[in-house]
């Protein structure tokens, strides 16, 4: 995760962490505020997410023998287009950028260009490694 952002997984109580997580993200409903249980229920596993993201430090960058398909929202102030064009540097075979229209929750409106490229990817043999450039493109719906 950037260093731009404070941590949420050291939020004191999970009020204050499902505040956290909405302020970044704006994507929680409302009812998970509202409900006691539903809080207990997803404030632990949320805080277990933003633990593993926020303090996760890779031992080794070796590229992967593997290629990397990256994939993103055109307007995502989170994820943003050079540090999904990082991913290039992790990987010694193909590479591609895919961004589509919306935010970082691009994918709940764009599930049907989402699942069209990840069957895509899916079909191209992993040796293939057409002029090892990196191919980009922004998907408009």
């Amino acid at each position: 995760m950037p260093e731009r952002y404070l941590s949420i997984h050291q939020a004191v109580t999970d009020d204050a962490l499902l505040r956290a997580v909405q302020q970044r993200y704006g994507n929680l409903p409302e009812l998970l505020f509202q409900d006691a249980e539903l809080k207990a229920i997803f404030a632990p596993l949320l805080r277990a997410d933003f633990t593993l993201v926020e303090t996760y430090s890779p031992s080794t960058l070796k590229p992967l023998p593997c290629p990397i398909t990256a994939l993103g929202g055109v307007a995502d102030p989170i994820a943003t287009r050079p540090e999904l064009e990082a991913w290039q540097a992790l990987t010694q075979g193909r590479f591609a950028l895919h961004l589509l229209p919306g935010n970082h929750f691009y994918l709940q409106e764009q599930s049907g260009a989402l699942a069209q490229l990840v069957a895509k990817a899916l079909t191209i043999p992993v040796g293939v490694k057409p002029n090892m450039r990196t191919n980009v493109s922004t998907v408009a719906t």
